[in-house]
């Protein structure tokens, strides 16, 4: 049996999903935001962990996403270490601590959930995820 969703209903799933994930990123002590630069830096190449590349990642300006890591660098959470050879770049690095704290990712809680999805019904899943990903990106930057 088939059910008909309208593409309306499924946005406003996908937008509850989306605040109650962003809401939960109001946990210990940081903001969403900031949760979002520890795992690009915990994840991230040597070469791709400058205040740049998170901004491009991120979708933010770099004055943004400078503001962010400056506020993780003063928390110990971050630790900036110049560049060889480029005295204007700094590679951003996880401290212990940061390594610790993103242990206690909120995003963890969401990464639950999707893992109690059949391994079919989760690559589905992502193939729609993407498909919705590349759409707005589409749009976003057409604007």
């Amino acid at each position: 049996m088939s059910v008909k969703v309208s593409p309306e209903i499924a946005a406003e799933i996908l937008e509850k999903i989306s605040q109650i994930s962003y809401s939960m990123g109001f946990s210990g002590g940081l903001r969403p935001a900031q949760w979002n630069a520890l795992r690009y830096f915990g994840k991230s190449e040597d070469r791709i962990r400058t205040v740049g590349h998170f901004a491009r990642y991120n979708m933010t300006t770099p004055s943004s996403a400078s503001q962010t890591i400056n506020a993780l660098v003063v928390r110990n959470l971050l630790r900036r270490s110049p560049v060889a050879g480029d005295r204007r770049t700094y590679r951003i690095d996880l401290t212990e601590s940061g390594r610790q704290l993103l242990q206690r990712d909120p995003l963890q809680h969401l990464i639950a959930a999707i893992g109690e999805m059949s391994d079919e019904h989760r690559f589905d899943f992502a193939e729609h995820l993407q498909f919705l990903l590349l759409r707005l990106l589409e749009r976003a930057t057409r604007q």
